[in-house]
């Protein structure tokens, strides 16, 4: 028996909310919050990421190279400011700079 328009839009409806209601920004991070330590380093995020949450390496390193876009807030990281020296461009710069060594805070 196929779904009716209705219940296809009900539930079209439902999970836009329930998806736009997980990534409402927050005055605060949660105190429970799963997210890595910022100022810790690479053996921190397999704890976090490969030990808790079941990640693989490769998924570690697919995750962290979403750092290249966008920025850090200073309220939920302790850092502020773009990842790169271009943010709005999708390419290799944030892991250039971790193998650099020469922004302070990034993987040390």
């Amino acid at each position: 028996m196929p779904f009716s328009s209705s219940v296809l839009v009900n539930v079209k409806t439902l999970s836009v909310y329930i998806v736009s209601c997980l990534f409402q920004d927050k005055p605060q991070p949660p105190p429970e919050g799963r997210l890595p330590d910022a100022t810790k380093g690479s053996d921190h995020l397999r704890q976090v990421f490969g030990k808790q949450m079941g990640l693989s390496d490769q998924d570690i390193v697919a995750l962290s190279g979403g750092h290249t876009l966008g920025r850090c807030h200073k309220e939920r990281s302790g850092f502020e400011g773009a990842w790169t020296t271009n943010p709005l461009v999708f390419d290799n710069s944030y892991f250039k700079e971790l193998l650099s060594g020469d922004k302070e805070g990034l993987l040390q």
